[in-house]
C-alpha cells in the first residue's frame, strides 16, 4: 500500500509533532546498533498489553535508480509478506491473525515500512516474521503476476480519486529533475515490465540490515527485547550499499500551472511552493505559518474563504520538509466558478503575512497546538514506534521531538514574514486545478492484562447518564456527549436534518460565534467536533487536563444554546449539498448509496446521514430548532468523561450545568423495514476505471447477540489470509480489495459482501462471491479459522481501546443503545463464546438468496 499526501506526508512529518514530555508508564526512547548495522530504536510503554514493531527500509520511489517510475519499491512491499523460504503463501497473514495481531505496510517517496501490532506475549512472533521476510522473501512469479494485477487496479482507483490524482500531478509538475516527480505506485507501462529478477536484484541491494531501522514500542522489558532482536536478526548479514545519485532540483524561476478535467462534482485546487529540507532552520516558521494559514476551523484561510466569503467547501495548508527540499501546499475543494476568487483571496492572506499582520495570539495558538498534538500522539504504541523511527531516519536523532518543540517556541513574527516573502511567491508556485466535466444534461484468544480503571455511572433526575473513568496515565481528558437521533429518527422530507443540526451546533450559540468557538479550544491545542450517524448524533472534545473547564463550558454552550444563525446555516447547507453530490465521485460510496436505496426502499436507512439535496434545500430554521429541542436534551443523553479527572469533581461540575435542564425519554419504537421477498439486482454505469460489486443481506440490530457471530464471520472472510482474500484475490486475481462489512442499527441493519474488480472480470467476481456464501452456509469453518478470527478480533479490540477517546465513545454508545457501558468490557467473552455451529446457523438464517440485493457499478459501455 502506498500513501499520497495526506497519509504519506503525515507519516513523514509525524516526527514534527512529537511529544515534548514522556507520559506516565513510558520510558525515554533508546538506540542501539547491532554488529550487522541494523539500527534498533525502542521505547517501553506500559499503558496497554501491546507491542508495536516496525521495520523501516531506507528506500522508496526516489531511490529506484534504473527502475525510476516503475513502482518497484511499492511492488516489493506488496510481495514481501507473500512468502519466504520458511513460510508459504498466506501463512504470514494467518500466523499474525491467529496471534491476535495486525500487520501492514506502506511505501512513500523515501522509505518502505512494514508494521505489526501484537499482544505483548506474541511480540516475538513479529520479530521472527519481519526478520524472515526481510532476509528470505521468495517473490514467487505466479504470486507476483497476481499482485501486479492488484496494483493495476490500485492505479485505476488512484485515477478515480480526485485528491490523489491532483497530488500526483502536482509533484510531477513541481519537480523537473529530482525523482520526487515520479509517482510512488509507478507508471503502468514501466510497471508492467518488472520481472522476478528485477525484484530480487532491487531487494538484495536495499534490503540489508545496514539500510534498515527496527522500531519497537510497547509493553516489554528492554533487556529481554534486545535479546530477542539479536536472536532473530543476528544472522542477517551486512552488505555494501552503493549510494543512489539524486539530482538536485534547480530553483524554479517562473509559475507552473496545469488544468485537467474529470468526471467529478466539484473543482479541486492545489497551490504548491518549493521549500527547503528538514535540516533548515526555516522548518519551524514554515510549520507555524501552515498552522496559522490553514490548520483548523479558526485558521485564516478557513475563516476567510469558508466562513466569510463562502467560496470553498474545505481548505487547508500543509508544510512537508523531508530529507530533501519539499513543498508547502494549500488545497481546497470548491465550485469551479469560484476558482479565481479563491486564488485571489488566498494571495490576499499571504500578503497579510508578508506585511507582518500576525498577532501574538496566533503565534501562541500555533505553539499550543504543537504541544497538545505532541501529547496526543502518545496515546497508541504504533504512533510512538513510528515517531522514534521517523526521528532516527529523517533527523538522525531519536529525541528530535524536544528540539522541534523548542524551535517552534522560538518562532517570531519576523521569521514568518521572512519565509512568507521568500517562499510564497508566484515565481515559486506550481498551480494545479481539477475541474468537473460540464454535461449538457446536468443541472449544476484471551490476553492477560493489568487491572483496568473502573467506570463509574451516575444518573440524574432528568435522565442524564454520566460515565466517568479516572485514568491519569496522560494529562488528557476526552469527553463525549451522545444522543439517540440520526437517520432513523428523521421524518420523510426532512432527510439530513440531524446532520445539519450537528454541524450548526458549532457555528454559533447565544454566547459565542463560530470563530470564537473554534479559537477558544484550538488556541489551547484542543479540539471539538460533532457527528451525525444512522442512529445517533453527538459532540465531543479532547483537551489537556488544565483546560477541562474550558472544554465543558464550550460543550454545554453548543449543546444547550445553539442559535442556528441564518448566514452560517446557508453556508453549511451549501456545503452539505455539495457533499451529497461529491460522494458519487467515489465508486465505492456510490455503490453503497445505490445499495441502501434498494435494500431500504421505504425505510429511513435508505439514505445516509447527509440526506438528499431536495430535503436539505428545503430545511428551515424551525426544522433544526424542533429537532434539537426534541433530541438534544438530558433524557436522551449519555455523557462520558474519561481521562485525568476525579469522578466526584466531574459529577459536581456536570450537575451545576445540567441538573436543572428538563429532560424526557424518547419513544422506544422504530420504523421497521418491509420484508424483502425476492432477490434484486441493480446495474449502474460510471465513467470510472474500476468496477464494484456489492451483495447485501438483511442484518441484525445493535443489541442482537448474533452481531458477535457476524464479527467472527467477518474476521474469517475479510483481511489478509482470509477466505475471500486468498480465494478471490490471491488465487484468481479477481480483485484489488474484497471483504465484508456490517451495518448495525437500532432497526435491523445489513451484512454486505464487496469486491472491487476489473470491468472484464465482473461475472467471475460475482460468481466467486456467491460460491463463498454457499460454502459458508454448507460447511463448517475450520478450527484454525475460528481460532485465528477470534485472536484477530481480540487484538483489534485492544488496539482500538488504547485511547480514552475511543473507549469513552464506545461506552457512551452502548449505554445510549440500552446495552450498558459494561458491554464494551464483555467483548472478549462474547467473541470467545462463538462456535462453528453459530456461524453456520447465522449464515443460513441471514444469507438467503431471495433476500439478497446485488449492486454492480461498472465502467460505461462505449457506443460508436
Amino acid at each position: 500500500m502506498y500513501y499520497f499526501r495526506f497519509i504519506a506526508l503525515f507519516v513523514a512529518i509525524s516526527v514534527l509533532f512529537s511529544q515534548p514530555i514522556y507520559a506516565e508508564g513510558t520510558e525515554k526512547p533508546e538506540r542501539v546498533v547491532l554488529d550487522n548495522g541494523l539500527v534498533v530504536v525502542f521505547k517501553e510503554v506500559h499503558t496497554a498489553p501491546l507491542v508495536a514493531v516496525q521495520l523501516w527500509v531506507k528506500t522508496g520511489s526516489i531511490h529506484e535508480g534504473e527502475y525510476l517510475g516503475s513502482g518497484i519499491s511499492h511492488l516489493i512491499e506488496h510481495m514481501l509478506f507473500k512468502g519466504t523460504k520458511r513460510r508459504g503463501v498466506g501463512e504470514i497473514g494467518r500466523q499474525v491473525s491467529a496471534s491476535g495481531g495486525e500487520m501492514g505496510g506502506y511505501t512513500s517517496m523515501d522509505r518502505t515500512v512494514y508494521h505489526m501490532v501484537m499482544p505483548r506475549d506474541k511480540a516475538e512472533i513479529a520479530l521472527d516474521i519481519l526478520a524472515d521476510a526481510a532476509a528470505n522473501a521468495t517473490f514467487d512469479p505466479a504470486e507476483m503476476e497476481k499482485e501486479k494485477e492488484v496494483i493495476l487496479r490500485e492505479m485505476d482507483m488512484c485515477d478515480d480519486d480526485p485528491d490523489k490524482y491532483l497530488s500526483r500531478k502536482i509533484w510531477q509538475e513541481a519537480f523537473s529533475q529530482h525523482p520526487y516527480q515520479y509517482p510512488v505506485i509507478g507508471y503502468k507501462g514501466i510497471f508492467a515490465q518488472l520481472t522476478q529478477d528485477d525484484l530480487l536484484k532491487y531487494y538484495q541491494r536495499f534490503y540489508v540490515p545496514n539500510n534498515m531501522i527496527l522500531s519497537v514500542a510497547g509493553d516489554f522489558n528492554s533487556f529481554q527485547m534486545l535479546e530477542n532482536i539479536n536472536k532473530y536478526f543476528k544472522d542477517f548479514k551486512r552488505t555494501s550499499i552503493s549510494p543512489v545519485y539524486l539530482p538536485q532540483e534547480p530553483a524554479q524561476i517562473g509559475k507552473r500551472m496545469f488544468e485537467d478535467v474529470k468526471d467529478i462534482k466539484a473543482a479541486y485546487l492545489e497551490m504548491a511552493f518549493h521549500i527547503p529540507d528538514i535540516r533548515s532552520r526555516d522548518l519551524y516558521p514554515l510549520d507555524v505559518m501552515a498552522l496559522i494559514l490553514g490548520q483548523g476551523n479558526s485558521s485564516r484561510l478557513y475563516q476567510t474563504l469558508r466562513e466569510k466569503e463562502n467560496i470553498v467547501y474545505s481548505i487547508n495548508a500543509w508544510s512537508y520538509t523531508p530529507q530533501y527540499p519539499g513543498l508547502f501546499g494549500i488545497t481546497a475543494v470548491l465550485e469551479h466558478e469560484n476558482l479565481q476568487k479563491a486564488q485571489d483571496s488566498i494571495w490576499k492572506e499571504v500578503e497579510r503575512l508578508t506585511q507582518g499582520d500576525i498577532t501574538d495570539e496566533e503565534l501562541e495558538k500555533a505553539r499550543q497546538m504543537v504541544i497538545a498534538s505532541s501529547i496526543f500522539s502518545q496515546e497508541t504504541v504504533e504512533s510512538q514506534a513510528a515517531d522514534i523511527a521517523s526521528n532516527e531516519y529523517v533527523c538522525g536523532n531519536i529525541n528530535f521531538n524536544k528540539d522541534y518543540v523548542e524551535g517552534v517556541r522560538k518562532v517570531t513574527e519576523d521569521d514568518i514574514i521572512r519565509v512568507a516573502k521568500q517562499y510564497l511567491c508566484e515565481n515559486n508556485l506550481t498551480l494545479g486545478i481539477l475541474k468537473p466535466k460540464i454535461k449538457k444534461d446536468t443541472i449544476s484468544p484471551s490476553i492477560q492484562v493489568k487491572v483496568e480503571p473502573i467506570i463509574q455511572k451516575f444518573v440524574y433526575d432528568n435522565g442524564l447518564v454520566l460515565l466517568v473513568l479516572e485514568d491519569d496515565s496522560l494529562p488528557i481528558v476526552s469527553v463525549n456527549a451522545v444522543f439517540k437521533g440520526g437517520v432513523l429518527f428523521e421524518e420523510k422530507g426532512r432527510e439530513g436534518v440531524c446532520n445539519l443540526v450537528q454541524k450548526m451546533m458549532l457555528k454559533g450559540t447565544k454566547n459565542r460565534n463560530a470563530k470564537q468557538i473554534a479559537e477558544e479550544i484550538e488556541s489551547r491545542g484542543g479540539d471539538i467536533s460533532a457527528y451525525g450517524g444512522n442512529n445517533s448524533f453527538g459532540c465531543s472534545f479532547k483537551v489537556l487536563k488544565e483546560d477541562l473547564d474550558l472544554g465543558l463550558s464550550l460543550l454545554s454552550d453548543v449543546l444547550l444554546n445553539p442559535s442556528f444563525p441564518a448566514e452560517e446555516m446557508e453556508k453549511e447547507r451549501k456545503a452539505v449539498m455539495a457533499a451529497i453530490r461529491l460522494q458519487d465521485d467515489d465508486p465505492f460510496n456510490y455503490a453503497v448509496r445505490i445499495l441502501r436505496e434498494n435494500m431500504w426502499q421505504d425505510h429511513p436507512y435508505r439514505h445516509n446521514s447527509l440526506g438528499t439535496e431536495e430535503a436539505v434545500n428545503g430545511l428551515k430554521y424551525e426544522d433544526l430548532s424542533a429537532f434539537h429541542q426534541a433530541f438534544c436534551q438530558p433524557g436522551n443523553m449519555v455523557l462520558s468523561v474519561f481521562g485525568d479527572v476525579k469522578a466526584q469533581e466531574i459529577r459536581q461540575k456536570v450537575s451545576e450545568t445540567w441538573a436543572g435542564v428538563k429532560g424526557c425519554k424518547l419513544s422506544s419504537s422504530f420504523p421497521e423495514k418491509a420484508e424483502q421477498k425476492e432477490s434484486r439486482q441493480v446495474i449502474q454505469e460510471k465513467d470510472k476505471e474500476q468496477s464494484i460489486i456489492l451483495l447485501g443481506f438483511p442484518g441484525v440490530r445493535v443489541g442482537d447477540p448474533d452481531k458477535y457471530v457476524f464479527d467472527v464471520m467477518s474476521s474469517i472472510l475479510s483481511g489478509k489470509g482470509s477466505r475471500l482474500f486468498v480465494n478471490l484475490r490471491d488465487k484468481y486475481g479477481l480483485a484489488y480489495y474484497v471483504g465484508v462489512f456490517s451495518m448495525l442499527g437500532l432497526s435491523p441493519g445489513a451484512y454486505v459482501f464487496y469486491i472491487g474488480t476489473g470491468k472484464d472480470r465482473i461475472d467471475a467476481a460475482l460468481e466467486g462471491i456467491k460460491k463463498e456464501v454457499t460454502i459458508l452456509k454448507g460447511e463448517d469453518v475450520t478450527d484454525e479459522e475460528l481460532s485465528r478470527a477470534k485472536a484477530s478480533l481480540i487484538g483489534e479490540h485492544w488496539q482500538s481501546m488504547q485511547t480514552n477517546s475511543a473507549h469513552s465513545f464506545n461506552c457512551a454508545l452502548n449505554e445510549l443503545y440500552g446495552l450498558g457501558y459494561e458491554e464494551v468490557g464483555m467483548f472478549l467473552t462474547r467473541i470467545n463464546g462463538v462456535t462453528k455451529d453459530d456461524i453456520k446457523r447465522v449464515a443460513n438464517k441471514y444469507l438467503q438468496d431471495d433476500k439478497c440485493t446485488v449492486v454492480i457499478v461498472r465502467s460505461k459501455v462505449m457506443k460508436f
